[in-house]
């Protein structure tokens, strides 16, 4: 099953459960709070509903905050061991790049259709019987027969029974009808981008030199619809090429690690930080607590979808000043938050000197 608009946000389907979830969570709760407690409403029961609001919430700001950290965190890691690939493949680096370091991305080309929307051509190919087949959008093509096998996805009528890759779907017992099972017998290209140029991981070829399609790649003509006879992408429907890592080319030990870290730095030290939050900005009542943490988790799921690297302090601070400017201004110590403001200015240039401090000690020793 596909998601309609996948391809504009590029929003992963567990993440419309989780937010749609919560929100859904949030309307039966105070409709079940309605209905049982009604005309009877008190302060007080208001105030433990909200209470018990603010589980739900802080669970889904920490569900956000351990997914935008621990993401940056993930890329800083990938960025390294790729650049350490890079310098092994250059010759710059003696030995090979060890297992547990092997990190690749996947190619997509994202461009504009005939109807204005904005689609993404994500390669996934298969070698059967000699026949070069791959999947774009909604359709598997035979690129060796030049026909295809599928198109909107449904299988096209009165395709020949003897294609090598209708062979082998009915060989593995898949269904043909199933569009999506027939799509994942065909392997993802892995690329690896050095500089301004894209390469097939596994033959090194290089896929495209700074933009231009290399017309003695292998899978050269799968890209056909979407560069010009130079080679060069079509201005014409603002394709661009896009490469980026996900939780299938990088070793699950850098995933399982930075959540491991964030979990146990929070629970570990992030005390001072949360006594800082909760009680040093503004009085936040269960209320406004609510609306804070649940303001936090929703930009934290936004912005990371985005690819945007935002600060998990300074979303939930602004959402605390938010509800209790509400009140009134004054409400707000804005000494506090000035304070903050001046950590997270010296935060970059502080943290910039520490690092080129502990590279150039590396560096003398290496």
């Amino acid at each position: 099953m596909t998601w309609a608009y996948k391809d504009i946000f590029d929003i992963k389907p567990i993440m419309i459960w989780i937010i749609g979830v919560l929100l859904s969570s949030f309307v039966l709760i105070f409709i079940i709070f309605e209905i049982v407690v009604g005309k009877n409403n008190t302060a007080m029961k208001e105030g433990n509903l909200y209470k018990k609001l603010q589980l739900l919430s802080s669970a889904a700001f920490s569900l956000g905050h351990g997914g935008a950290d621990s993401q940056k965190v993930m890329g800083i890691i990938c960025a390294a061991c790729i650049v350490y690939a890079n310098g092994v493949r250059r010759g710059e680096v003696k030995g090979e790049v060890p297992t547990l370091l092997q990190v690749t991305e996947v190619l997509q080309v994202k461009y504009t259709n005939d109807e204005g929307k904005i689609k993404k051509f994500k390669p996934a190919i298969g070698i059967f019987d000699k026949d070069t087949i791959y999947v774009d959008g909604k359709k598997i093509i035979d690129l060796s027969a030049k026909q295809n096998i599928y198109e909107d996805e449904k299988l096209v009528a009165g395709i020949n029974p003897n294609n090598p890759f209708i062979l082998h779907l009915k060989k593995e017992n898949i269904d043909l009808s199933n569009f999506e099972k027939a799509a994942k017998e065909l392997k993802t290209l892995h690329v690896y981008t050095d500089k301004k140029d894209v390469h097939d991981t596994d033959t090194k070829e290089v896929i495209f030199k700074d933009k231009q399609l290399n017309s003695s790649y292998r899978y050269a003509k799968i890209f056909a619809k979407y560069v010009d006879e130079k080679g060069k992408l079509k201005e014409e429907i603002k394709a661009k090429i896009e490469t980026k890592v996900t939780n299938k080319t990088m070793p699950i030990w850098i995933a399982f690690g930075c959540y491991l870290m964030i979990g146990l730095g929070t629970l570990m030290g992030g005390w001072k930080i949360v006594k800082t939050m909760g009680t040093k900005i503004t009085k936040v009542t269960p209320l406004e607590g609510v609306c804070s943490e649940t303001a936090g988790a929703l930009t934290l799921f936004t912005v990371s979808q985005m690819g945007v690297p935002v600060s998990t302090t300074h979303t939930i601070t602004g959402s605390i000043i938010g509800v209790g400017a509400t009140k009134r201004l004054s409400a707000v110590r804005w000494g506090v938050t000035i304070n903050l403001i001046w950590a997270w200015i010296l935060t970059i240039p502080v943290s910039a000197l520490v690092a080129a401090i502990i590279y150039y000690i590396l560096s003398v020793f290496n």
